[in-house]
């Protein structure tokens, strides 16, 4: 009888294939922030200006190297290929050669507060000094790439206007949104509240017969309760395109001057700058100079504790314009498809409208800030502001629609070919192995063009997809689980792949496992296999309700015993029987699996109370920084570990033989949300518990 195997419990399956995501990118370098898409790329400052002062990670494409604002792949065909007509191969570096100006600014109380530029100048006719602030976080996600900046004003007649500026790349997209939240932390109402951002495009002045000029326009502007999109375009004489517009009748496009500069109401109503040539608000008007476009917002007055939120959107190609225009303004997002019981959001579901507005209408006819809906249905919002300075007031009104879908958990059926999985011959002393094909059918009821298949061995480790798409050929017997994702919808099957009957046996060894449960243990046993059935050895697996399918050991004889387990917890195992090679020793190819044995360790009072581990780990769940405690008589500690779902170690620590009990902190800071396993090792077996980090 095999004594003292270990059966160590690792990776959360459902959490190991969740958080499996195409890679996307958000770096930080110093104080700066770098954000990468499929075909736009962007550097933010420690002022919140796109433009880096400093060169960006590898795999960018910068002209300027330590000046990094944002390019553009405008043509979607490559970064080293060269667009149709006079199109460069990339668009930018947009606006930072020379004198690189990219900023924007905030009026209250008649003060005006500037960050511009890669050096975070202040701007010309500044009166209350920059806004200090820093990168606060960059995250990723399927699809999204978001960074977010935050910082307060400090001095001046409108010292403690808090400003977060929340910015997005969509990875397939020629736009950037972004989204700014204005918060009056005061116990005073601010009055006459202006925001802007100004750019001087330069779009293709790295690329022969590129230059500094642009021809900037006035697309578009809002009239009232009418049309609310602001638009200006700058477009280079070899066709880079660059826009800057807004969903929102509260704002204003222009082009003309050049550096970011107060006062910021000038953005809005023309009020004049000492600047030439003279900006310009007129819907229509147009001019070749090298100068900048900017977009201005008047928002009245904001009383102490309020939030107002604006959005608007850079956009680097003009056919991406109307989905860029679309994710402005009063938004709920996308349609939503609900995975009925499986998903993270179920009914009843609360729709929320987004903040900044003077009162709200839904579709049901309530008028809070909020609704709950119960079911699925096409569902509708209002928000209304009033335009600041009209007389009568003006009301800008604006309205969104969101469907939401419920989806029953789709069925998932494997098709297989009737071959056997390994169909061995010998030619010569060679053998030839003839794979199974599997392919993956699925029933939905419903249609999404982007089903991504994973294929997963389950005693893989670390745990990660061996192959993509619909179907697979296998190689080799196993337990395989199939991954199947219809966002947001994700289900799993699992395929057993077992060997074909040895040539001239008709009756093939069938395990039959049982197992009783002892202290902290489990001892299996099964029907020894006959000598003429070809059995060479037994694989054991187990895992608990936590954890994926995991090896326990190999043994020659009919029975095993699995230590190191907890009491009260249920434990499931199966057995595999390893066939025989021609020379009768142990070979790659398996047997028919055994049925599964679930047993329950029990607790046996005064036995083995001295070999007992005690972790524990608090805060959990945790912002980051958490504490673990470990005592165990008797035990030698040896490692501390802390593992990702992709079974990638994020810390690690020697505890250099500690005995009988340790606690340390851990503190995390730049690892994404999340479960990971926190794991130590003893001289007692591996011990491991998970925790959840939320920030």
């Amino acid at each position: 009888m095999n004594k003292n195997n270990i059966l160590v419990m690792t990776g959360l399956l459902s959490l190991w294939l969740l958080y499996l995501v195409a890679p996307s990118y958000a770096q930080i370098v110093g104080t700066n922030a770098f954000m990468q898409g499929s075909f736009v790329e962007l550097g933010i400052n420690r002022c919140g200006v796109y433009g880096a002062n400093a060169a960006p990670p590898l795999g960018y494409h910068p002209n300027v190297p330590a000046q990094f604002g944002f390019v553009a792949d405008s043509p979607k065909n490559g970064w080293g290929t060269a667009g149709p007509g006079a199109l460069p191969n990339f668009c930018g570096d947009y606006f930072t050669p020379g004198t690189p100006e990219e900023g924007w600014g905030i009026q209250a109380n008649g003060a005006s507060y500037i960050n511009t530029n890669t050096a975070c100048n202040t701007g010309l006719g500044v009166t209350a000094g920059p806004i200090p602030g820093g990168i606060l976080s960059h995250t990723m996600a399927p699809g999204i790439i978001t960074v977010v900046w935050e910082g307060t004003t400090a001095v001046g007649a409108a010292a403690g206007l808090r400003v977060r500026q929340t910015t997005n790349v969509y990875i397939d997209s020629l736009y950037i949104v972004t989204i700014v939240d204005i918060t009056n932390t005061t116990t005073a109402p601010m009055n006459n509240l202006f925001y802007a951002r100004n750019v001087d495009p330069d779009n293709d002045v790295q690329w022969p017969g590129g230059s500094f000029n642009t021809t900037n326009t006035v697309v578009d502007r809002p009239s009232g309760t009418g049309d609310q999109n602001a638009l200006v375009r700058a477009v280079s004489n070899l066709g880079c395109f660059l826009g800057l517009g807004a969903r929102d009748c509260r704002s204003r496009a222009s082009f003309g001057c050049f550096t970011t500069q107060a006062p910021i109401e000038g953005y809005f109503n023309s009020v004049a700058h000492t600047c030439s040539p003279t900006r310009s608000v007129i819907e229509g008007a147009s001019l070749f100079c090298d100068c900048g476009i900017g977009l201005g917002f008047s928002l009245g007055t904001i009383e102490p504790g309020e939030k107002i939120s604006i959005s608007y959107a850079y956009v680097l190609a003009d056919e991406d314009l109307p989905v860029a225009l679309g994710a402005l303004g009063f938004r709920f997002g996308p349609d939503q498809i609900i995975c009925k019981g499986t998903g993270s959001i179920s009914f009843p579901f609360t729709l929320n409208a987004p903040d900044g507005y003077e009162s709200y209408l839904w579709s049901d006819g309530s008028t809070g800030k909020s609704i709950v809906v119960n079911g699925p249905g096409l569902y509708w919002g209002e928000g209304t502001v009033f335009i600041p300075g009209t007389v009568p007031p003006v009301p800008c009104t604006q309205r969104d629609s969101i469907i939401l879908t419920e989806l029953d958990p789709f069925k998932l059926n494997v098709g297989k070919s009737t071959e056997p999985v390994m169909d061995t011959r010998y030619i010569g002393d060679s053998a030839v192995y003839t794979p199974l094909g599997f392919r993956a059918v699925v029933s939905s009821g419903y249609v999404v063009s982007d089903t991504i298949y994973r294929w997963y061995r389950q005693d893989a480790y670390p745990f990660a997809p061996f192959a993509f798409g619909d179907s697979v050929a296998f190689t080799s017997p196993g337990e395989y689980i199939l991954q199947v994702e219809m966002f947001p919808c994700t289900v799993f099957d699992t395929i057993r792949v077992t060997s074909p009957i040895p040539i001239g046996f008709e009756d093939p060894y069938i395990p039959v496992l049982v197992g009783e449960p002892g202290s902290e243990k489990v001892y299996l046993s099964w029907n020894a296999a006959k000598p003429e059935q070809g059995i060479a050895a037994y694989d054991v697996y187990g895992y608990d309700s936590l954890t994926q399918l995991l090896k326990a050991g190999r043994t020659k004889e009919a029975n095993f015993t699995v230590s190191g387990l907890l009491n009260g917890r249920n434990y499931t195992f199966i057995l595999r029987p390893v066939l025989a090679d021609l020379n009768g020793e142990v070979s790659y190819e398996y047997g028919t699996s055994s049925n599964l044995v679930t047993v329950r360790p029990s607790i046996i009072l005064g036995e083995n109370t001295d070999e007992r581990i005690s972790i524990k780990l608090f805060p959990n769940p945790s912002q980051g920084v958490f504490n673990i405690k470990a005592d165990g008589t008797a035990a030698l500690f040896k490692s501390l570990q802390v593992l990702n779902t992709l079974g990638q170690v994020v810390y690690q620590q020697d505890l250099k033989k500690v005995k009988n009990a340790f606690e340390t902190n851990i503190k995390l800071d730049n690892v994404p949300n999340g479960i990971y396993l926190v794991r130590v090792e003893t001289s007692k077996g591996v011990y491991q518990q998970k925790t959840q980090i939320i920030r």
